[in-house]
């Protein structure tokens, strides 16, 4: 009715449950890299053990990041 008299109307936004989820992952993914970033840059030392378990969990997220970025 409210089309037919030239008024706006009401627009209802579906919203992807899957698409909301996956952005709650990167955004997740984005808070572990700035952690990762913030202990690498505090000029604290590393044991090569953790400098190669810092890489791997990169290697992780990278991967995730892709993953998620390609169901978007």
């Amino acid at each position: 009715m409210l089309e037919k008299l030239g008024k706006p109307t009401l627009q209802v936004k579906v919203r992807n449950l899957e698409t909301e989820q996956y952005k709650s992952q990167l955004i997740k993914i984005g808070v572990n890299l700035n952690q990762i970033a913030k202990k690498l840059n505090s000029g604290a030392k590393f044991m090569i053990a953790d400098q190669k378990k810092v890489l791997d969990d990169i290697d992780i997220l990278k991967r995730h990041i892709i993953d998620i970025n390609s169901k978007i």
